[in-house]
C-alpha cells in the first residue's frame, strides 16, 4: 500500500504513530514494557479504552452538562461528573494495580449495560454493552472472569426478561412480540457472548503462551547467545594460547635442533620395538663419516662391533629386569662404552650415555643416547701415562745416578790411596820376581776398577770430557773400524753413513765407548747367525711435543740407529735397561747400557730403545749437531 499522496507528501496516519508512542511512554512510566509480554499489551489495550472514553467523554461533557442542568436532571449530572472523573483516576493515578482498574472498567460496561436496559429497555444498546462487558472481561481479566462475566450477563438477563415477561417493569419500553422469540434472542445472545469471551480469553491465553514461549526462546537465544560468546572468548584464549605454545614450542625446537644439528656429540634416539633409530643428529657425519639419512637405516649390527653389540644388549636386559623396581630411578642414565663402525671400516670408541623414554604410563618405549668420540681422551690419557711413565723413570735414573755417582767419588779416593800405596811399595825396597808379579795383578785390577769408576762417573754425568768438534761420518767410521772386533762371527755387520751429515761436538773416546756398548750387547742379543745394522741420518726437532717431553730441544741432531735381529726384549727388561749392572747375561760386565745412557744425556742428546720378544732390537743415539 503506497504512503504518497498529492505532490509526494506522506499521508501515513499521524494520530495513531502519535498514539502508539504516547500509550509506550505510559506503559513505561508504570514499569511495563514490552519484553513483559501480554501484560504490556494488556495494559495498552486498558490505556486505549480509558483513554478512548475520557477523550470522548471530555467532548460530550459540555452539551450534557448544559442540558442536564436545563432539565435539571441532577442524577445524570452527577453520574457524568462521576464517570469522567473515575476515569481520569484510572488514566493518571500510576499506583493504582492493574487488575484493580481493569476490573472498574469491565465493570463500567456492566453498569453502563445495565444501565441502558433499565431506562430503554432490551431492545436498545444495553445489550450491547453487556455483550462488550463479557468480552473485556475475557481479554482484560482472563477466561474464569469473562466465564464470571457472561454467567452475570445470564442471570441479569433472565432476572429483567422474566420482569418484563410479566409486566412487572417496562411498560412503556419495546419488548419481544413474544417469549419465545425473547428466550431464544437471549440464548442466542449469551452463546455468542460465551463464545466470544471464550475465544478472547483462549486467545490472550495462547498469545501470553507464545509470548512465554518467545520469551523463553529469547531468553534462551540470550542465554545460547551468551555461551557462544563465552565459548568463542576461551576458544580465542585458547586458540591464542595454542598458537603461542606452537610458537615457544617451534622456538624451542628450533634451539634444540640447532644444538642437535651443530653439537659434536652425537644425539640419537632408538625405538625399542624396532631397534630402529628414529633420529640421529648430523655430526655422524664427523664422527663415523655416515650422513644422516644413511646412519638412520643402519642396523645395531651394522653400527656397532660385535664385542660392544653383545655388551648392549646385556646392559638393556640388565635395565628392562631392574625397570619397575623398589628404589630404581625411572630417570637413571648408563654409561657405557662402545665400539662404533664407521663408513670406511675402522673402529671409533665412543662414550655412550643413554636413558629411556617412556610413554603416558611409564612404560619405556625408545632409548635417548648422546655418543661422545672418546678417541682423542684416550690417546691424551695413553701420552699422559707415558710421560708419567717416563718421569718415573726419569727420577729413578735420577736417584740412581745421584748414588752412582756418590759411589764412584768414593770408589776413586780409596783407589788412589791403593796405586800410591803400590807405586811406594814398588820403589821401597827391591822385590823378589814373586812380589813384583803380586804387585802387577793388584795394579791391573786397579787400573780396570779405576775404569769402572770413570763409567760411573759419566753415567752419573760426572765425568771429564774432551769436547771437539768432528763430521759426525768421520766419527762413525772410525768408532766401527775400533770396535768392529767385538763382534762375533757369523754376525754380519752393515752401515748406512750417507754423505753429508752434520758435524758433533763430542768427546771422541767417550763416545767409541757408547759405541762398543750398544755394539756389544746386540752381538749378545743375537745367537748364531744374524745381522746389526748402523744407520746414520740427520735429523731435525722444531716443534714435536714427543721429542720435547724426551728433553730434546728443538735443534738440528745426527740419529745413530743400531738394529740387531736377535730375541728382542720384553717391557719389563726394557724399563730396567739404563739401571747400572743390570744383565741378562752373567753379573759383574760392567755398567753397559747405564755408562751409555750418561755419556749422550752428558752431551745434550737422547738414547731411547725400541724392543720386543722376537722382533729384535733398535738403540738410537741422538747427538746435539754442531753450528
Amino acid at each position: 500500500m503506497s504512503d504518497q499522496g498529492i505532490g509526494g507528501t506522506r499521508v501515513m496516519f499521524p494520530l495513531n504513530g502519535r498514539l502508539s508512542g504516547l500509550l509506550t511512554k505510559e506503559c513505561a512510566k508504570r514499569g511495563v514494557f514490552p519484553e513483559h509480554g501480554l501484560i504490556y499489551w494488556r495494559e495498552r489495550i486498558l490505556l486505549a479504552v480509558v483513554g478512548t472514553a475520557v477523550l470522548l467523554s471530555s467532548l460530550a461533557a459540555v452539551p450534557s452538562f448544559i442540558l442536564a442542568i436545563k432539565e435539571k436532571l441532577w442524577l445524570l449530572l452527577l453520574l457524568d461528573v462521576a464517570a469522567l472523573c473515575l476515569g481520569l483516576i484510572l488514566l493518571f493515578v500510576r499506583k493504582i494495580p492493574y487488575r484493580i482498574r481493569a476490573t472498574v472498567v469491565v465493570m463500567g460496561f456492566y453498569g453502563v449495560g445495565l444501565g441502558v436496559v433499565l431506562n430503554a429497555g432490551l431492545l436498545s444498546g444495553g445489550p450491547a454493552w453487556l455483550f462488550t462487558f463479557g468480552a473485556m472481561a475475557g481479554l482484560l481479566l482472563g477466561l474464569n472472569a469473562g466465564l464470571l462475566a457472561v454467567l452475570l450477563n445470564l442471570v441479569t438477563l433472565a432476572f429483567l426478561g422474566f420482569l418484563y415477561q410479566n409486566g412487572s417493569m417496562g411498560e412503556n419500553l419495546p419488548y419481544y412480540l413474544s417469549g419465545i422469540r425473547a428466550f431464544s434472542a437471549g440464548g442466542n445472545f449469551i452463546l455468542l457472548n460465551l463464545i466470544v469471551a471464550i475465544s478472547s480469553a483462549v486467545l490472550v491465553r495462547g498469545i501470553e503462551f507464545a509470548a512465554k514461549k518467545e520469551r523463553d526462546i529469547s531468553r534462551f537465544l540470550a542465554e545460547e547467545k551468551d555461551r557462544l560468546i563465552e565459548a568463542r572468548k576461551r576458544l580465542e584464549h585458547e586458540v591464542g594460547s595454542r598458537r603461542e605454545a606452537e610458537r615457544l614450542a617451534r622456538e624451542s625446537e628450533a634451539r634444540y635442533r640447532l644444538l642437535a644439528d651443530n653439537v659434536s656429540d652425537i644425539i640419537w634416539t632408538l625405538d625399542l620395538e624396532t631397534l630402529r633409530y628414529t633420529y640421529i643428529s648430523p655430526s655422524v657425519l664427523k664422527m663415523r663419516g655416515y650422513a644422516q639419512r644413511e646412519a638412520m637405516d643402519l642396523t645395531m649390527e651394522e653400527t656397532l662391533s660385535p664385542r660392544s653389540l653383545k655388551e648392549v644388549r646385556e646392559t638393556l636386559v640388565e635395565e628392562f629386569e631392574r625397570d619397575g623396581s623398589p628404589g630404581v630411578d625411572p630417570l637413571r642414565s648408563r654409561t657405557i662404552e662402545v665400539e662404533q663402525i664407521c663408513k670406511d671400516g675402522s673402529y671409533s670408541l665412543a662414550e655412550v650415555t643413554v636413558t629411556f623414554i617412556r610413554d603416558a604410563e611409564g612404560k619405556p618405549v625408545e632409548l635417548l643416547g648422546v655418543s661422545r668420540d672418546i678417541r682423542e681422551r684416550r690417546r691424551a690419557e695413553k701420552e699422559k701415562r707415558e710421560l708419567e711413565k717416563r718421569l718415573l723413570d726419569a727420577k729413578r735414573m735420577e736417584a740412581i745416578a745421584t748414588l752412582a755417582g756418590g759411589v764412584a767419588h768414593q770408589f776413586n779416593n780409596a783407589l788412589s790411596v791403593v796405586g800410591l800405596s803400590l807405586e811406594a811399595m814398588r820403589m821401597a825396597q827391591p822385590l823378589s820376581e814373586k812380589q813384583t808379579g803380586y804387585l802387577k795383578n793388584i795394579k791391573t785390577m786397579n787400573e780396570r776398577m779405576a775404569g769402572l769408576a770413570a763409567q760411573l762417573l759419566a753415567y752419573a754425568r760426572g765425568g771429564m770430557y774432551k769436547i771437539i768438534e768432528i763430521p759426525a761420518a768421520e766419527l762413525m767410521e772410525a768408532s766401527l773400524r775400533l770396535v768392529s772386533h767385538i763382534i762375533k762371527p757369523p754376525i754380519r755387520l752393515e752401515k748406512e753413513i750417507p754423505e753429508g751429515l752434520w758435524s758433533v761436538r763430542v768427546d771422541i773416546t767417550q763416545i767409541q765407548m757408547v759405541i762398543s756398548a750398544v755394539l756389544a750387547n746386540a752381538s749378545e742379543a743375537i745367537e748364531g747367525d744374524g745381522r746389526i745394522m748402523v744407520r746414520c741420518r740427520n735429523f731435525e726437532i722444531k716443534e714435536d711435543k714427543a721429542f720435547l717431553d724426551q728433553g730434546l730441544s728443538p735443534g738440528r741432531y745426527v740419529c745413530v740407529a743400531v738394529r740387531d735381529s736377535g730375541k728382542g726384549m720384553d717391557s719389563e727388561t726394557l724399563a730396567r735397561i739404563f739401571e747400572p749392572f743390570f744383565s741378562t747375561k752373567f753379573q759383574g760386565r760392567g755398567l753397559g747400557m747405564a755408562a751409555v745412557y750418561g755419556i749422550v744425556k752428558n752431551h745434550e742428546g737422547h738414547v731411547d730403545v725400541e724392543s720386543a720378544p722376537g722382533e729384535g732390537t733398535i738403540v738410537r743415539i741422538y747427538l746435539r749437531a754442531a753450528y
